[in-house]
């Protein structure tokens, strides 16, 4: 009778190794050992020294003068005396920043954040080091967030009026009252000036031609800006247009009424804010209105407004590395 015991499955693991599973011997030890490349910590060599307190005179670290961590800084004092505070100064009132514009309300704005972070830095190491119960910095930095509350007021009530007004008057009615207050005008610098605040007010057209958006209130205010431009010349055609000329020029662009194509309202809008550039984009006009294909329907003027303002880009991209080398040369 055949016998069964583990003994029978002991050579089965043996078997099935390979060159790939067999443990490799150990190496022979080197003749020619490498020297350690650093010394250990075990040596009785080692000695440790005393550590040196950093100082301005062994520090290696430079604060730059223009280092953006200044801002934080009252003159780059590290904690100001009392007597330096302007205790006496009282915040803005509304009445006076309804007087602002956005433009100085901004400024006013960015000036009371930055004198709070700088109060607010020097408060809290007024508690850290003295236990001194008064706090003339905080009074003062309460006084700057009374002052921004008062601008976010100011500024809330200029957004509802301008809402509701956008809400009740007409736009029709609203830009024929502009141009009639407009055309009263006398001052060439003024007018141009109150021009440009009237087409970014009504229109939401920007100086820069380049940064519109081109929709069909792009496309309005450039009309309505180019017909204002011509009409303020021939109202003040004694001052401005004192060449007889130019002023038959103007009339025959006007005589059949407003400028209603957008490729000859786009000449005069683009064209600078004095009466000779005025005039070449009259003549301009006069060229365009030779070839009726010149022409652009009104339904195809977007597409190429976008167009205009893709070349004046592309324009600008090319003039910039002339004017650049023009500038190397000229220094």
């Amino acid at each position: 009778m055949l016998k069964l015991s583990r003994n029978f499955h002991t050579r089965s693991p043996l078997l099935v190794r390979t060159r790939f599973t067999k443990p490799k011997p150990k190496p022979e030890p080197s003749k020619n050992p490498r020297k350690p490349t650093q010394t250990s910590h075990h040596l009785n060599t080692l000695k440790v020294t005393a550590p040196i307190p950093p100082t301005t005179a062994n520090s290696q670290f430079i604060t730059p003068e223009t280092h953006p961590l200044w801002q934080f800084f009252h003159d780059k004092k590290f904690l100001r005396s009392q007597d330096e505070l302007d205790t006496k100064s009282r915040p803005w009132s509304i009445p006076e920043l309804r007087r602002k514009s956005f433009n100085d309300l901004h400024s006013l704005w960015l000036t009371a954040l930055r004198e709070r972070n700088v109060l607010a830095r020097e408060s809290h190491l007024l508690h850290t080091e003295s236990q001194d119960p008064t706090d003339p910095f905080s009074q003062v930095a309460e006084k700057c967030r009374v002052t921004m509350w008062r601008i976010r007021h100011v500024l809330s009530e200029r957004h509802w009026s301008y809402v509701r007004t956008k809400d009740i008057v007409d736009p029709v009615q609203l830009q024929e009252e502009v141009a009639h207050e407009l055309l009263q005008c006398q001052e060439e610098d003024a007018f141009y000036e109150m021009l440009e605040r009237c087409q970014w007010a009504l229109f939401g057209i920007s100086e820069v031609v380049q940064d519109n958006l081109i929709d069909a209130k792009f496309v309005k205010g450039v009309k309505f800006v180019a017909n204002l431009k011509l009409q303020w010349l021939l109202k003040q055609r004694d001052i401005m247009l004192q060449d007889e000329e130019n002023v038959k020029k103007v009339e025959k662009i006007l005589q059949g009424g407003p400028i209603e194509d957008i490729a000859e309202a786009f000449v005069v809008f683009t064209a600078s804010n004095d009466v000779n550039s005025c005039v070449e984009a009259c003549d301009a006009i006069e060229e365009l209105r030779m070839d009726s294909n010149n022409k652009i329907h009104r339904y195809d003027e977007i597409e190429t407004m976008s167009k205009y303002i893709k070349q004046l880009k592309k324009a600008e991209s090319l003039a910039e590395p002339i004017l650049q080398e023009e500038g190397v040369k000229s220094i």
